[in-house]
């Protein structure tokens, strides 16, 4: 029996713009401003829906002078 193929990705972007990585991962740009995205995730099978099913990691997106679009701290 064959062992199912192995992916990795480990990714750094530095000095990103949030709004087109939220917006390509979420659908969604709630965030805007500029900060570094990490990434680690790593999956295993012999389809795409194997693939999805064994992925795991960790991710994590720090912002620089961000701000949460649509939220109006004033009218707090």
């Amino acid at each position: 029996t064959l062992a199912p193929p192995q992916a990795t990705l480990d990714l750094k972007a530095k000095n990103t713009d949030a709004v087109p990585v939220l917006t390509a991962l979420t659908g969604q740009a709630w965030l805007n401003g500029k900060g570094t995205l990490s990434a680690t995730l790593m999956s295993s099978g012999f389809t795409q829906q194997d693939m999805a099913g064994t992925l795991s990691g960790t991710a994590s997106l720090a912002l620089a002078d961000g701000a949460v679009s649509g939220f109006d701290m004033a009218a707090l």
